[in-house]
């Protein structure tokens, strides 16, 4: 049997930049290391990110059931990924439109403190995010206020293969960041939707909450890391 040698491997000084110098104010952090910690992270144990995100092209709100005094909407989100090499010798594929141009979709549930056919609040509302697995934690967050966002990211609905498929030529990215570049693209729908969407409520970065229990705690933490439009983020047994 083969011995993993741990003593042979060592883990970048975080505090410290690559040429070895030290990282001695905030804005350095900031400005420098953060970035250089996302690449060593994405070269050595995450794989890597596509090199742009994709256009939202659409927003369609298939769906909308007032409960009370509060909505749920479902959005169907369709980005173009045409940029991305063409890769459709494996599923699941990314949708190839009539005129050729490549696109993954997939559906959200926003849940929101007021009845569908209410005007929504002129003021911002905090956005809680969470996957579909979790939606009770969204209903809970629901009732305390909060915007829910309830994404497809984990074992029981999951849009990340068909991203790892469009862009399998430019980023290596593994599942767990698969599913947080799912929620990255989740929250630019919330914060820049298309022109016209209905029934949208106005988000603001730094406003927004992930959660996630045990891998989607570590996909939850990966989103928060890797965009910084997100203010918090609770990972549950998901060291």
């Amino acid at each position: 049997m083969a011995l993993l040698c741990l003593s042979c491997f060592s883990v970048a000084p975080l505090l410290r930049f690559d040429n070895g110098s030290a990282v001695a104010t905030p804005t350095a952090w900031a400005q420098t290391r953060r970035d250089q910690v996302a690449q060593l992270l994405q070269r050595h144990l995450l794989g890597t990110l596509p090199p742009r995100a994709p256009t939202l092209r659409l927003a369609t709100r298939t769906n909308a059931t007032t409960s009370g005094s509060s909505c749920s909407s479902f959005y169907e989100l369709t980005f173009d990924t045409s940029d991305a090499p063409s890769t459709r010798a494996a599923p699941p594929a990314p949708l190839v439109t009539s005129n050729g141009s490549s696109t993954v979709a997939f559906s959200v549930e926003l849940l929101t403190p007021y009845a569908c056919d209410a005007i929504s609040p002129t003021a911002t509302l905090p956005l809680f995010m969470t996957q579909w697995n979790h939606r009770e934690w969204a209903l809970r967050a629901l009732s305390r206020g909060y915007a829910s966002l309830v994404y497809p990211a984990a074992d029981t609905r999951d849009a990340a293969p068909a991203f790892q498929c469009a862009y399998r030529q430019t980023a290596s990215m593994g599942l767990i960041l698969a599913r947080a570049y799912v929620a990255s693209r989740a929250l630019d729908f919330a914060l820049s939707p298309p022109n016209g969407t209905a029934g949208l409520p106005s988000f603001a970065a730094g406003r927004v909450c992930v959660t996630g229990h045990s891998r989607n705690g570590k996909q939850s933490l990966l989103f928060a890391a890797f965009d910084e439009r997100v203010g918090a983020v609770v990972g549950s047994s998901s060291p």
